[in-house]
């Protein structure tokens, strides 16, 4: 079972590559060459490290059984944007839908927004050879968002392209886009808290985390 995920994390690898590679040849096709504000999204950066990491796990589960506890927390962190992206994108997409501008995407955005987050948490759940995670993931959640708020508003000041709207300072008043941040921020720690309990209490069948600490102290023992 352990390989068939690593098989399946591969398989999903190269999808997610197709979809991120099919997705900016549309947004060159609908508003010229913006390769920059392409990469510049919270959604394409998250799928790019999901994708190297479902490369570094497939790799690993079909040469070991155990997943290392630094993969674990990796991809807590990467499944935790993974979702949020989904939910953010869900909610702008019926708030343009409610305005009376429905967004005409492309299967791609689908696939990124919707398809892989949903993968990823069956991998997170089902895949076996995944330790415990640490509480101490959750300290580390809000690093890359900060970073990337603080890169998109000094970037944005500079070329006069917003990747979000709440981030846009002529839609959007400071005190607003601190609102946003902080509800967005809010999200990110509350959905990454789910995940590391969903992690914690779920063990992957069969849990072969475990038996290199049953034969270590076993060892011990002797």
């Amino acid at each position: 079972m352990r390989k068939a995920f690593g098989v399946a994390r591969l398989i999903v690898a190269a999808l997610c590559v197709v979809s991120l590679v099919s997705r900016l040849v549309w947004s060159l096709g609908v508003s010229g060459p913006i390769v920059a504000n392409f990469f510049s999204y919270f959604t394409m950066e998250s799928a790019i490290a999901a994708t190297v990491l479902w490369v570094i796990g497939g790799v690993l589960a079909l040469k070991t059984s155990v997943d290392p506890l630094w993969l674990t927390s990796a991809k807590a962190i990467v499944l935790t944007y993974q979702i949020v992206s989904g939910i953010v994108f869900g909610i702008i997409t019926l708030e343009a839908v409610a305005r009376g501008f429905p967004m005409l995407v492309p299967w791609s955005s689908d696939v990124l927004h919707y398809v892989l987050p949903v993968y990823a948490l069956v991998d997170w759940l089902a895949a076996p050879g995944r330790p415990r995670p640490r509480w101490a993931t959750l300290r580390l959640i809000l690093i890359f968002p900060l970073i990337w708020v603080v890169y998109t508003i000094i970037r944005g000041s500079l070329v006069g392209w917003f990747p979000y709207f709440f981030l846009d300072p002529t839609q959007v008043s400071p005190v607003e886009a601190t609102i946003y941040c902080f509800f967005a921020a809010l999200i990110i720690v509350i959905v990454g808290a789910a995940v590391i309990v969903l992690g914690r209490l779920i063990r992957p069948f069969p849990d072969n985390s475990a038996l290199p600490r049953i034969g270590g102290r076993l060892k011990r023992r002797r």
